[in-house]
């Protein structure tokens, strides 16, 4: 892909400074002296074992698999994660230059970002959307806060298409100082002893450069190399759950046949086994006559004795409710979100909405934009004079209602026609491009319209000569003088007041 405008020629790649290099040419050259923490980790040493071998990471309690099927069977941790990665997905975003509209590079600018925009909209040749991508790539990064997209280059060293990767099967590969050379990839399935390799062949491993994998971590750390799932921090939660869910769903089933032993007299071995079978093949269709026969008619018997139910089972739905929010809180959701709302006030659900927004999407919105800013746009518009003019951003701005929009225009309005602001610059603000003869200031009253010029005669100049000080100093010096004069003929005017007296 080539982006080529009028004014802007984008074709060339300009090497700039590595990002964290002190500016230095060459950011090899400054060794790193502290060793990295998770140095056998991320190398992935592997372990022999029977014909083949695995590798396994001590920090992770739940396996890759594990976490999936956490999220596969566990209906609130499902909801918790989809409600999070439907929003962000969905949500706006807009590529636009960076400066002002004004700007005679702006008109350029704009065509580059009508041609970003369209390649993210639509960025591999699979026909997937930018909903789709995000979706594939935030769900991984929820479960096992490891999302990986590819990017996928040309021949001519330009980006082509992003493709979602699962990660799981990624490893990044660093040194002793942590300091990441490639990253790795096993697509093998990982069960509760690590990753079993039953291939050698080169081509089941493929490597990727840094720049060839875009890896996003919510949780990065240095006690694990692709960050801390959140689902690892509510296994009993999870566990109770499941558990509660399987209770509840064969205490219902079995509500025909009440809990309780049956005794059967006379019968034992296969005919007992073959009674059992049928009571549970049956239960629940009372309308199929159940018959049993044995040649003794008087060695034959049943007796049902019940068993009464513990009042933990109902207490147990409290229980289920603390746990569910409990689940909730870890992935930052709140419960009116997942329906929850009785007793709640209308205005306590409208600030708990947004409040939401703030646990977890905007710090996944915040991620994302900076990831996309710093790699996919510096690969995909090779030219560092350009991507330092343009970004990626996710349209946060809180929408005007129809009152705030007219308060706003009142006081735009009151601006231009005080002298405050120019019309340009009203519609600077607005992000406006500018018209002719808006840049001067107006004042208007009783129904005129002045023009406001900044060299005006009227204007208050508080500088002072060397001239006007020294006869500022002399006037003072002058009143001075004055006033002593005034203080003596006072003072003997009182003195000859108290001669007479005497």
């Amino acid at each position: 892909m080539k982006f080529v405008t009028e004014s802007l020629s984008i074709t060339k790649k300009i090497d700039t400074v590595q990002p964290g290099s002190w500016s230095s040419s060459n950011y090899i050259a400054r060794k790193r002296k502290g060793l990295h923490f998770n140095n056998e980790v991320f190398s992935q040493t592997s372990i022999p074992s029977m014909g083949g071998s695995y590798t396994r990471s001590n920090e992770r309690v739940l396996s890759d698999e594990e976490l999936w099927t956490v999220y596969l069977k566990c209906s609130d941790v499902r909801a918790s994660v989809d409600s999070i990665v439907r929003r962000v997905a969905t949500f706006d975003w807009m590529v636009l230059p960076n400066i002002s509209p004004q700007d005679e590079r702006y008109e350029g600018l704009l065509k580059v970002c009508d041609q970003v925009t369209r390649f993210l909209q639509q960025p591999n040749k699979n026909g997937d959307t930018w909903q789709e991508v995000m979706t594939a790539l935030l769900t991984d990064t929820l479960v096992m806060d490891a999302g990986v997209l590819e990017l996928a280059y040309g021949k001519n060293g330009v980006l082509q298409e992003l493709v979602p990767l699962r990660g799981s099967t990624i490893f990044p590969q660093v040194d002793e100082f942590g300091r990441i050379k490639e990253y790795s990839q096993n697509i093998y399935q990982d069960g509760m002893y690590g990753t079993i390799r039953e291939s050698t062949s080169p081509q089941d491993f493929p490597t990727f450069k840094p720049n060839q994998i875009m890896f996003l971590s919510l949780f990065k750390n240095t006690a694990e190399p692709r960050g801390n799932p959140i689902i690892e921090s509510i296994i009993n939660e999870v566990i109770a759950m499941l558990r509660a869910n399987e209770h509840a769903m064969i205490s219902l089933d079995a509500d025909e046949i009440p809990p309780g032993i049956l005794v059967l007299a006379g019968i034992a071995g296969r005919a007992a086994e073959e009674a059992r079978a049928d009571m549970q093949r049956l239960k629940g269709q009372d309308h199929k006559i159940r018959v049993m026969t044995t040649p003794d008619p008087t060695g034959i018997g049943a007796k049902w004795i019940e068993l009464k139910r513990t009042p933990k089972d109902v207490s147990m739905i409290e229980i289920i409710d603390q746990i569910r929010r409990a689940i909730y809180r870890a992935f930052g959701v709140m419960p009116v979100e997942m329906g929850m709302t009785e007793s709640i006030p209308r205005a306590t659900a409208v600030v708990q909405m947004d409040v939401a927004s703030s646990h977890l999407v905007t710090p996944i919105l915040e991620l994302l934009q900076g990831k996309i800013n710093g790699q996919i746009l510096t690969s995909l518009v090779q030219n560092t004079e350009i991507t330092n003019l343009i970004e990626f951003k996710f349209d946060r701005e809180k929408r005007l209602t129809p009152e705030d929009q007219r308060n706003l225009a009142t006081t735009h309005q009151l601006y231009v026609k005080s002298g405050v602001m120019t019309r340009n610059e009203v519609r600077e603000t607005l992000g406006l491009k500018p018209v002719l003869g808006a840049d001067k200031l107006t004042h208007e009253y009783t129904g005129n319209i002045a023009t406001i010029t900044a060299d005006t005669e009227d204007v208050y100049d508080d500088t002072v000569s060397d001239e006007q000080l020294k006869d500022d100093e002399s006037s003072a010096d002058e009143k001075i003088g004055l006033e002593e004069q005034e203080d003596i003929e006072v003072f003997e005017t009182e003195k000859e007041i108290e001669k007479k007296e005497e």
